[in-house]
């Protein structure tokens, strides 16, 4: 009666282990597409929002940079009494005349890292004694905004 009882349990064991194998194969066509449904959506979600993430920050280092360029010219206008205007900085051409100017401005980022050129332009009639002036920053490639313009008078 033993063997018998042993056998059972034996015979029982194996049909669990039957049943447990059998129903671990693997994940359903259902299971696998709403999974990827589910992925498809976080993406079509995140990537947008990565986007703006991105072109927010991008606009801020263009202010930050003309708000600098402000400062040098509101610098120069106290000791001179007048601002630099007609200069340019622009990594992509290697056009650096706001960097050799009077007002000695470049970006704190290097060259490589540039997303913007930056000019300065009067709104005077007289470019040489003019009283207001434009800082414009362009976007250099397709991702960044086509300008930015501040005007100060």
């Amino acid at each position: 009666m033993h063997n018998a009882l042993d056998a059972f349990a034996k015979h029982q064991h194996g049909l669990m282990q039957m049943n447990a194998n059998s129903r671990s194969r693997g994940f359903t066509l259902i299971e696998l597409m709403v999974t990827v449904a589910i992925l498809a959506l976080l993406v079509g979600i995140a990537i947008p929002v990565y986007q703006n993430y991105v072109s927010t920050s991008r606009n801020v280092e263009a202010f930050n940079n003309m708000n600098s360029i402000r400062l040098a010219e509101e610098e120069y206008y106290m000791e001179n009494n007048s601002y630099v205007t007609g200069v340019k900085y622009d990594a992509s051409t290697n056009t650096k005349t706001l960097q050799t100017s009077a007002l000695g401005w470049s970006p704190a980022e290097p060259d490589n890292k540039q997303n913007f050129s930056y000019e300065v332009k009067a709104v005077a009639a007289t470019a040489s004694n003019s009283s207001s002036y434009q800082i414009i920053a362009r976007g250099i490639d397709r991702q960044v905004p086509s300008s930015v313009l501040l005007t100060l008078e």
